[in-house]
């Protein structure tokens, strides 16, 4: 039944990529009303917030004026949990996830099946654009987290890649003594499409170059999770010869924006989410870079409404010449994880930390720099739930990941800066990656 409601939202959402950009603002309008109304009666945050700022939802005319609601950020989100759930879900089944802490602030956040099922439609939607659809061979390039699970539990997950035709490497493994390995299965699998997070495929693809070993061609490639860069879409690309396409998204609302075939631009997913880049709360001028604030049209659960989720972007003044109504973005900036080379020769992404912190509550914001192959130290930015134990724990779980003979020190700071770029940078490696030649 969940699957059928699923391709039912796909096929309106198929029809509605092609409608003008002002048909789709008009949806957004008819999303965007009921559900200022809905938190207005039944969320007892949105509540205060709006009475504590003057606004009613009544007082809504066009979609600017969602500007004078106040930001919701991931510490709002951390502190006010429970006032944050609608009152008339609360007996509900619900789902609950939680976010990597791209910005090194892991968030945890609910919604019900119906807005799992429309994100899925409107990621399947994205995804079709690279020639990706249901049936065809995936190869994921992923961060596999060891969650403890029962053999039972594993076999499931193993049954369910192999109905998918689906194959998930770990990317937390990768190294030079792994490298080869990997090489082997996917020359052996024979994908029609890679999936990966960006770092750790392009280390990948400069393995395989470095090395001059043949690869299987694959019809695309979708790199997400991290900023693709220029250069690593030319070496990807140049590697596997199969077009990349960028896509950029988060964990509170999925697939946010994407490349289609023309590659002029991320097309915003403007149907389902109402997407602001803004400075100083007002919409920045196309080209021109501003904060990512994102509203989910879809979720009634636990709105969000105006979430800062920590990014930065610049909209495009173009209009993408595959004519359909979703605008552009030019470029998506904010989030940087450098690669780690670790003494036993593993190379992993910066990523790692994100799921690995993320069980220690006390921690607003971290980062982590990397001074040496066994020199690491880690800025922290404690709340008050840290527990004096948390120091020797978080110091063990990353001694297990980096090895047991890392010199971690612990700083307790104040704040995690931004660089000049306006860009945060949470893992820093001062360790150039070596990958060595065959």
């Amino acid at each position: 039944m969940r699957r059928r409601r699923t391709f039912h939202y796909l096929n309106q959402f198929e029809k509605d990529q092609w409608l003008s950009e002002e048909e789709l603002k008009e949806i957004q309008w008819k999303k965007l009303k009921p559900l200022l109304e809905h938190a207005y009666q039944h969320v007892p945050y949105y509540r205060e917030q709006f009475e504590n700022c003057g606004f009613h939802p009544e007082q809504m005319q066009d979609l600017s004026d969602i500007s004078k609601i106040p930001i919701l950020t991931k510490k709002n989100i951390q502190d006010n949990q429970q006032s944050l759930l609608a009152d008339n879900y609360k007996d509900k089944p619900l789902l609950e996830n939680w976010t990597g802490g791209s910005t090194g602030e892991p968030t945890r956040f609910k919604f019900d099946h119906r807005t799992y099922e429309m994100r899925m439609a409107y990621s399947a939607r994205c995804d079709r654009w690279s020639g990706w659809d249901y049936g065809i061979k995936e190869f994921y390039i992923w961060g596999v987290r060891d969650t403890g699970d029962a053999p039972t539990v594993t076999a499931k997950k193993t049954l369910h890649n192999l109905l998918l035709r689906r194959k998930v490497v770990n990317c937390y493994t990768f190294s030079r003594d792994t490298f080869p390995r990997y090489v082997k299965e996917f020359n052996r699998f024979k994908p029609d499409m890679i999936i990966s997070y960006t770092s750790p495929l392009y280390n990948l693809a400069r393995y395989i170059h470095e090395n001059k070993l043949d690869i299987y061609t694959p019809k695309s490639i979708i790199a997400t999770a991290e900023q693709l860069y220029p250069f690593q879409r030319e070496l990807i690309e140049e590697v596997f010869q199969a077009p990349v396409f960028n896509r950029y998204g988060s964990r509170e609302v999925m697939n946010i924006a994407m490349e289609c075939d023309k590659h002029e631009g991320l097309h915003l997913n403007i149907d389902n989410l109402l997407v602001e880049i803004i400075k100083d709360n007002q919409p920045v001028e196309p080209g021109e870079l501003g904060e990512i604030v994102i509203t989910d049209l879809n979720n009634y659960v636990m709105p969000f409404i105006r979430c800062k989720l920590g990014d930065l972007a610049v909209p495009s003044i173009k209009k993408c010449s595959c004519r359909r109504g979703l605008p552009l973005l030019q470029e998506v900036a904010g989030r940087t994880f450098d690669t780690l080379t670790l003494r036993d020769g593993r190379c992993i992404t910066g990523l790692l930390f994100t799921f690995y912190m993320q069980k220690f509550t006390g921690v607003s914001q971290f980062q982590v720099i990397q001074k040496d192959l066994d020199t690491f130290i880690v800025n922290i930015v404690k709340n008050s739930r840290y527990k004096d134990s948390d120091t020797e724990d978080i110091g063990a779980e990353l001694r297990q990941q980096l090895g047991a003979n890392a010199k971690i020190d612990l700083h307790f700071v104040d704040n995690i800066p931004m660089q000049k770029s306006g860009k945060q940078r949470i893992v820093i490696s001062e360790v150039p990656l070596d990958f060595g030649n065959e």
